[in-house]
C-alpha cells in the first residue's frame, strides 16, 4: 500500500543496508505515529514515490498489513481460474516452518500507480521480533518468489518495531 508517504516522512530514515541482490531496508516514520518498513533499491529509498516490492505499515486506527508487489499476473490468474488456494509468507532462514508472515486467501488489489497485481496480510508485534532475529528472510507464495535484503534486517526492523510499539495498544 502505498499511502502518500511523501506528505508524511519525518527525515529519520534507517541509514539503508544494501543486501546480495541490491535491495536495500528502509524505515520511514510517519508524522502522526507509525510507519513503514520496505524492501526497495537503493536509488528509490529517497524517492518521494518510492517502489517496493515488499513493506510493512503500521499507523493509527489503521490495520497493520504486509504488502507485496509485483506478483506474476499469470500465475495468479491460472490460480483463480484453477480455484486453487491463494498463498504468501514470509520464511525466515529457509525453514518452512519459520513464517512469521503468512496468509491463504490474502487480499489481492491492483496497483495503479506501478500497474501490478499485490496482496496485503495483517501483521503483529511478535512478528517483527521474528523478522528481526532472522539471517535470511524470503517472500513466497502464489506468483511470488523472491529474497529479502540480509544485512542489517535486525536495526532496521527494532527501529520499526519501535514506531508500531508506540501506537495506542487496540492497533497491536
Amino acid at each position: 500500500m502505498r499511502l502518500g508517504l511523501a506528505a508524511g516522512i519525518m527525515a529519520l530514515a534507517v541509514a539503508p543496508a544494501v543486501a546480495a541482490d541490491g535491495d536495500i531496508w528502509r524505515v520511514y516514520p510517519v508524522d502522526g505515529g507509525g510507519g513503514t518498513i520496505a524492501a526497495l533499491a537503493p536509488g528509490e529509498a529517497d524517492s518521494p514515490e518510492p517502489y517496493w516490492g515488499f513493506s510493512m505499515t503500521c499507523m493509527p486506527n489503521q490495520d497493520w498489513t504486509a504488502n507485496v508487489s509485483g506478483i506474476d499476473a499469470r500465475a495468479l490468474g491460472s490460480a483463480i481460474s484453477a480455484d486453487e488456494s491463494i498463498t504468501v509468507a514470509v520464511i525466515a532462514d529457509d525453514n518452512p516452518d519459520r513464517t512469521p508472515i503468512s496468509g491463504f486467501f490474502p487480499a489481492i488489489s491492483f496497483g495503479e500507480m506501478y500497474g501490478e497485481w499485490e496482496y496485503a496480510v495483517p501483521f503483529g508485534l511478535d512478528a517483527l521480533d521474528e523478522l528481526g532475529s532472522a539471517e535470511t528472510l524470503a517472500v513466497k507464495g502464489t506468483g511470488v518468489d523472491f529474497s529479502l535484503p540480509s544485512k542489517d534486517t535486525e536495526a532496521a526492523f527494532a527501529q520499526f518495531r519501535a514506531l508500531c510499539a508506540a501506537l495506542p495498544a487496540a492497533n497491536q
